[in-house]
């Protein structure tokens, strides 16, 4: 048997999806500029941040959570375990205006989470997963016909906003974004202006701040933090630095502006997530999961519940 994670193609369409069961541990923080997530909590509490609002979940909770949405969950009780489905935008294709992207807000809680708009949700991820597991020769149909019901029951039971939708529009504007990107990877921890930029994308000062937001859909400086947090909480999980060397070290002024930017963000300060990450394992790097095997008992209950089997 091997784990549960899987990455197919939406049969008939070609589109990728992304899907695994794991368990949840400590904050790591990303966002998927193409992609759309669904988690469903098989059991245990986890807390989700998604771009700086905070959810607490429990068994047979969902959230989903939009492209270039910033996100990140949190292990609250031992043994807490998801399921995640991420697809891509592509789904979405045919009915959203070439320039926006839909917005979805969906969440469970105590009040929602077995209406049956949330069963379903449930019931298609399951279903998906299952034939992954089983590899059945009917695999394919399973999957095609559970992902259609899901996309139409997003639609109908959680409507979705169109907002703009910010990508480059040809090979010289994705070479500049491309640029800009590796040289954020590279610098994150210096000092990083609106001239380096224009230096490294031959546009002027003014207009690289307005090239960059066009094209990626957020401004500079708040991709820049993002990175920034990625590897922060990665430090954070470690005993050897102190909290101003963690500011310092990834690209934070000082500890006071670390503060303020990490507490905006989890609703905490690095001091008490620190505290709080102690009882927690920690990641060995910074996109670790721990993912189910095949025969987990766990896995196989939750998908014979919500299959109604």
């Amino acid at each position: 048997m091997g784990i549960t994670h899987y990455e197919l193609k939406w049969p008939g369409k070609n589109i990728p999806i992304d899907l695994c069961a794991h368990e949840l541990s400590r904050y790591g923080y990303h966002w998927h500029e193409e992609e759309y997530e669904i988690d469903i909590l098989l059991s245990g509490k986890g807390e989700f941040c998604c771009e700086g609002s905070m959810f607490t979940l429990e068994e047979n909770d969902v959230i989903l959570i939009n492209c270039k949405d910033g996100h990140g969950s949190f292990t609250l009780e031992p043994n807490t375990f998801s399921i995640v489905l991420r697809f891509s935008s592509e789904a979405f294709k045919k009915y959203v205006q070439p320039d926006k992207r839909f917005k979805f807000h969906c969440v469970s809680g105590e009040a929602t989470r077995n209406t049956p708009a949330f069963c379903k949700l449930r019931e298609y991820a399951a279903q998906v997963l299952d034939a992954q597991i089983h590899r059945s020769a009917h695999g394919e149909l399973a999957v095609e016909g559970a992902m259609e019901l899901l996309i139409y029951t997003l639609f109908r039971s959680f409507p979705p906003t169109q907002i703009p939708h910010a990508q480059p529009k040809d090979d010289e504007r994705r070479k500049s974004i491309g640029s800009i990107v590796k040289y954020v990877d590279r610098h994150f921890s210096q000092k990083i202006t609106l001239d380096d930029l224009a230096r490294i994308t031959r546009y002027n000062r003014t207009y690289v701040s307005t090239f960059f937001k066009e094209n990626v859909g957020m401004n500079f400086y708040e991709y820049l933090t993002r990175v920034r947090f990625v590897h922060a909480l990665y430090d954070l999980d470690k005993e050897e630095k102190n909290l101003t060397e963690i500011a310092i070290d990834n690209g934070f002024p000082d500890l006071k502006t670390f503060n303020y930017r990490f507490r905006d963000l989890f609703h905490m300060y690095p001091s008490e997530y620190r505290l709080m990450a102690k009882e927690v394992t920690p990641r060995k790097n910074f996109n670790q999961r721990r993912y189910c095997e095949e025969d987990n008992e766990l896995v196989g209950r939750k998908i014979r519940e919500y299959l109604g089997e």
